[in-house]
């Protein structure tokens, strides 16, 4: 079982659903999901994520990309473990390949 915290950030429920699903089967903790780009930047404060899985497009005003930007350039510059989230963008046909 794997202690990395993993946060989804999917508009579309049935993807991110079935995302979280095959992370927590292959042992990864899903600490939180959330559906936009701004629910995302208030919860990586309060979940503290090893990992985020990003999609690119997401519905409302601020993408995937504007939302790693802001919440890369929130992070504390002091606390060296949240300094770097990796964040991975994913994007509709590649899932299988995000898993793998």
């Amino acid at each position: 079982m794997s202690s990395e915290k993993i946060m989804v950030v999917e508009d579309e429920w049935v993807v991110a659903d079935q995302l979280c699903g095959d992370l927590k089967d292959l042992g990864y903790a899903v600490c939180s999901m959330a559906s936009t780009g701004y629910e995302a930047i208030r919860k990586v404060e309060a979940d503290s994520p090893d990992l985020i899985l990003m999609d690119i497009v997401l519905k409302g005003r601020m993408d995937g990309i504007e939302a790693a930007g802001r919440i890369t350039s929130q992070l504390p510059r002091g606390n060296k473990r949240s300094q770097w989230i990796p964040l991975r963008s994913q994007c509709r046909g590649c899932l299988p390949e995000v898993i793998q």
